[in-house]
């Protein structure tokens, strides 16, 4: 089957010729991804993002030329796809730019009426939770021993 026959099977939700597509259209993919890859860094990429990554967003975007395929107007099916694989990565990545490193704010801001806490007061150390809770049993059973020892 051809790739545009592949697609309007696709649109008609057969997830089996999506399959087909994929493998039959894996080269090309793969080329895709390359050159996707190669345009936001490479290695050095500041989005951390690797060539696995970028392959998965090529087969999101052949997913989505199959969706975007219409053939009253006369391309074929991979005319589509750069343009789908960009909007794939668009909207995996879209939220990097509002990552949480970039906004992040000292723990040491003042906080509270008088300013005399700060942000780091405010985060629960689970260590030092157990660790008073350890000091607790200790003390407990150091009480116990003591009234065992009078008792006897």
């Amino acid at each position: 089957m051809t790739n545009e026959e592949l697609a309007l099977q696709v649109q008609a939700e057969n997830p089996a010729a999506f399959d087909e597509l994929a493998q039959q259209s894996r080269r090309v993919i793969h080329r895709c991804a390359w050159r996707l890859w190669l345009t936001v860094g490479g290695d050095m990429n500041p989005l951390g993002a690797e060539y696995d990554d970028m392959a998965q967003i090529a087969l999101m975007g052949l997913y989505g030329a199959c969706l975007a395929y219409d053939p009253a107007k006369g391309f074929r099916l991979l005319s589509y796809l750069w343009r789908q694989m960009q909007t794939a990565f668009r909207d995996q990545y879209r939220d990097h730019r509002n990552d949480a490193l970039k906004e992040a704010v000292s723990g040491d801001v003042p906080i509270g009426e008088d300013n005399d806490a700060t942000r780091l007061d405010t985060i629960v150390d689970d260590s030092a939770a157990a660790a008073f809770e350890d000091s607790e049993d200790t003390d407990y059973w150091q009480q116990v021993r003591g009234v065992i020892g009078e008792a006897l």
